[in-house]
């Protein structure tokens, strides 16, 4: 019995490591490259919800158009590694009709996240919050 709960602190401990290790890495790839993790975090909210919601195995055609466009708006975002979130900016690139595609995917993958990649989710909620408070700070 003590050998394993020895082996389940062991785990417990390890798993806090490798927890903290990638946010830490998450956190150096939001500082460094915001569009790459931009990318990261749509394709995965859009596979979730083709999974999830839609029933497909695999991505189907629709939800593969939606994110192309996603990362096709993301590398021609005019304020590049300094962009906003979507819906906070000034400049709406999105056709209407793809940027409603994008709010009905985020509606649903962005609350099932924190059950599929909990790590990336709390970096992000970390992240915005940084922002909040430098803004606020700013402004």
């Amino acid at each position: 019995c003590l050998n394993l709960q020895y082996h389940l602190l062991i785990r417990l401990q390890s798993y806090k490591i490798n927890a903290y290790l990638s946010y830490r890495n998450n956190q150096f790839d939001m500082a460094r490259n915001r569009i790459a993790y931009e990318k990261k975090v749509v394709a995965q909210m859009i596979r979730l919800y083709c999974r999830c919601k839609e029933g497909n195995r695999a991505v189907c055609d629709s939800c593969r158009q939606l994110q192309e466009y996603a990362f096709a708006r993301l590398d021609r975002c005019r304020f590049g590694e300094r962009k906003p979130a979507c819906r906070n900016c000034k400049v709406h690139c999105y056709k209407p009709e793809m940027r409603q595609q994008m709010r009905a995917v985020m509606r649903y993958a962005g609350p099932r996240m924190l059950l599929s990649n909990p790590i990336l989710v709390l970096c992000h909620m970390a992240e915005t919050m940084r922002r909040k408070r430098r803004n606020a700070h700013a402004g």
